[in-house]
């Protein structure tokens, strides 16, 4: 045990026992989160735990603040041991860092964003506010005393994946399965309300969710035509942007259906937004018409669009084809929206 928190451990009065938990904190746990998110984030804490010009910063500080005192609390009830304290909470500070580049994932967002619909529309699914905790499950629970599940740490949840994964999953993989089904069977194995956060983090575990969109093709051999690049040779204003994308739209539905699904569930602009994304977004179109273009139903686009942008190997055993076929259809998609789209705002405008 580190000799840090032997002060900590032995203060027998209530008073003493938060004099020695505040110097841990200040003193020892607070110099590392700030030195731990500038060189991970480049994010700048004062010691105040702020930082005027990011916003984010006071939530990250305060995120690694509350997981600190959690685990001393633990540490007291004989719960955890632990032998260096400082490298403990840099480990808790860059936890809390990588944590704030997932939400900030496009593709994390929009599991968040799909897991909330279905969970506030779903008659079966509930959300509902705790204390400071945001819960969900089944609906009947709402109103139940049933406990909430915690959701421990990172090596915690993983386990607990992986045995979901085992339990629930072992037959079909979860990326393939409507989204309501995926979380019926989380609720299942919790069998208790569980925070809406750890939901996600579990959920995107189980679909292997990647969280930042890599172009798995050769672009010399595949040249691409994302509108983000279209945009920023043709596009002059707002308004001619979304008059490009909405008309990009138009050609990939004329498109066969093999070199449609592949050029959509690839396609990822610059920031990382898939097509279905820019296309909500701009208002263009709502699931209802993407599940219509595509011959699906809407849970279908949800689970589909959860994934997107995907790559080459994921979208290979989605469509149940080859990589090398994958490979020809967006070769042939690109091509034919290349040619389209170069007619719809003429040449001189890609010279």
């Amino acid at each position: 045990m580190d000799q840090l928190l032997q002060p900590y451990l032995h203060a027998s009065l209530e008073a003493e026992s938060q004099a020695r938990l505040d110097e841990l904190l200040l003193l020892h746990a607070a110099p590392v989160i700030r030195r731990t998110v500038r060189n991970r984030l480049g994010i700048s804490i004062s010691l105040q735990g702020t930082n005027p010009q990011n916003p984010d910063a006071q939530d990250l500080y305060q995120e690694a603040m509350a997981r600190v005192v959690h685990a001393l609390n633990e540490l007291r009830q004989e719960k955890l041991g632990i032998d260096d304290f400082r490298k403990y909470v840099a480990g808790i500070a860059a936890n809390v860092c990588r944590d704030y580049l997932r939400a900030r994932s496009p593709a994390r967002r929009r599991l968040r964003d799909n897991i909330r619909l279905v969970l506030t529309r779903h008659p079966d699914f509930a959300m509902w506010q705790s204390d400071e905790e945001q819960l969900c499950g089944f609906d009947f629970w709402r109103h139940s005393s049933v406990p909430m599940t915690r959701s421990g740490d990172e090596k915690e949840l993983t386990a607990t994946i992986e045995e979901l994964r085992s339990a629930r999953f072992a037959r079909e993989h979860p990326a393939r399965l409507p989204l309501p089904r995926v979380l019926s069977d989380v609720f299942v194995w919790t069998g208790k309300p569980i925070d809406f956060n750890t939901v996600v983090k579990i959920v995107a575990g189980l679909i292997s969710l990647r969280e930042y969109a890599d172009d798995s093709f050769d672009e010399e051999t595949f040249p691409s035509v994302e509108y983000s690049q279209l945009e920023t040779v043709s596009a002059q204003s707002v308004v001619e942007q979304k008059e490009l994308l909405r008309h990009l739209w138009e050609v990939v539905k004329t498109l066969p259906s093999e070199q449609r699904d592949t050029y959509c569930f690839l396609f990822h602009d610059q920031r990382g937004w898939d097509l279905f994304s820019l296309l909500i977004e701009a208002e263009i179109v709502s699931l209802k018409d993407l599940g219509r273009a595509l011959d699906r139903s809407q849970q279908e686009i949800i689970r589909l669009r959860s994934q997107m942008p995907m790559d080459g190997p994921t979208l290979a055993a989605e469509l149940n084809v080859s990589r090398p076929q994958i490979n020809k259809w967006r070769f042939r998609a690109v091509k034919n929206i290349r040619r389209e789209l170069e007619m719809f705002w003429g040449k001189n405008k890609y010279s």
